[in-house]
């Protein structure tokens, strides 16, 4: 039980989730949608039900804070539109350049993510200002480093 009280390990817990769910969200896009829409807009589509439920996962379980949720939201989304960015470069490096299949590539740029979202949530999404509660402990600028130590 005191591995769950590590903020790391909780967000690897739930990233892990987020990413089988979001490859899942594109997976089945791709599969339904895949021969009428270029893959780019079905990775637009897969991200909306990703960040919804990514945002209150992280929310919740990982970063546990309060208050603020449309900011939180903003901040969050955000973050993952960054997170779309790398994906929409990636993606198609992986698959166009170096010739590996869609769904692999996928979850190959996926891992790409996983540093820049951590960083991301922690010193923007989810931050608070000094002595609001919870949420203090769970972010601190100045740990970002060592946390992955």
């Amino acid at each position: 039980m005191r591995v769950l009280d590590d903020r790391r390990f909780r967000f690897l817990l739930v990233g892990g989730f987020n990413i089988v769910q979001g490859v899942g969200w594109f997976a089945l896009l791709y599969l339904l949608l895949g021969d009428w829409l270029p893959y780019p807009v079905l990775l637009l589509l897969a991200y909306i039900p990703a960040i919804l439920i990514g945002f209150v996962l992280y929310r919740v379980l990982v970063f546990k804070v309060v208050g603020h949720v449309l900011r939180d939201l903003a901040r969050f989304t955000l973050v993952q539109v960054g997170a779309f960015c790398i994906n929409v470069v990636s993606l198609p490096f992986f698959h166009e350049v170096v010739g590996i299949p869609m769904l692999a590539s996928q979850t190959l740029s996926i891992g790409v993510i996983i540093v820049f979202n951590y960083t991301g949530h922690l010193l923007f999404s989810f931050r608070r200002k000094h002595g609001h509660g919870a949420a203090m402990n769970s972010v601190d600028p100045h740990k970002v480093v060592s946390s992955f130590e």
